[in-house]
């Protein structure tokens, strides 16, 4: 019969080393280097400091101006929308034949409405850009719509804002008028 083998937990021995070896001496832990003094930022770091400290301050500045403008569009944009809508130029299209026609407005149009609502209590500290930036989609919704263009073929001249004639719509105007409105009616030009 054969011997049954079982493992037995025993501890294990540590071998110590016989006197005959020479030992080896351990190695000698590196000590921590010392902490080095912080460095004084050189030219280039102050410059890319001071670069990122103003666009930081850009970015606030920024963020603060969109905010105004934010808020005085939405205080001006039914001031300036109402005043837009009362002009007779803009209301009232002039009726010919049964066929309605909106009189051209006269060119730089835009500049000269901005100085009126700068005129008006309400527009005081709003800034230029915005006061154009209004005006300026509210006369491209006026000035593309087909009775607008239109009138620019009927009447070939163009108004102030009183109904006053003032100039001749130029060819190049006239043409271009005459291939918007082909494209909103689906038509070909001539």
């Amino acid at each position: 019969m054969r011997p049954t083998l079982t493992l037995k937990k025993r501890p294990a021995t540590l071998l110590q080393p016989s006197a005959s070896e020479p030992t080896v001496p351990a190695a000698p832990v590196p000590a921590p280097p010392p902490k080095a003094a912080p460095k004084k930022p050189g030219k280039a770091e102050l410059a890319r400091l001071a670069r990122e400290a103003i666009k930081a301050e850009n970015i606030k500045r920024g963020s603060e101006q969109a905010a105004k403008r934010a808020a005085d569009r939405l205080r001006l944009e039914p001031v300036v929308l109402n005043y837009l809508k009362s002009l007779a130029i803009i209301k009232e299209p002039v009726e010919i034949d049964g066929q309605r026609y909106f009189r051209p407005l006269m060119r730089r149009v835009d500049k000269r409405l901005n100085e009126v609502l700068r005129q008006m209590p309400e527009g005081a500290g709003c800034s230029n850009s915005l006061m154009h930036d209004m005006t300026t989609e509210f006369l491209e919704a006026h000035v593309t719509q087909r009775d607008y263009l239109q009138g620019m073929l009927y009447f070939k001249k163009r108004f102030d804002l009183e109904g006053t004639v003032v100039e001749d719509i130029s060819p190049k105007h006239l043409k271009s008028a005459q291939n918007r409105l082909a494209k909103l009616t689906g038509t070909e030009v001539s």
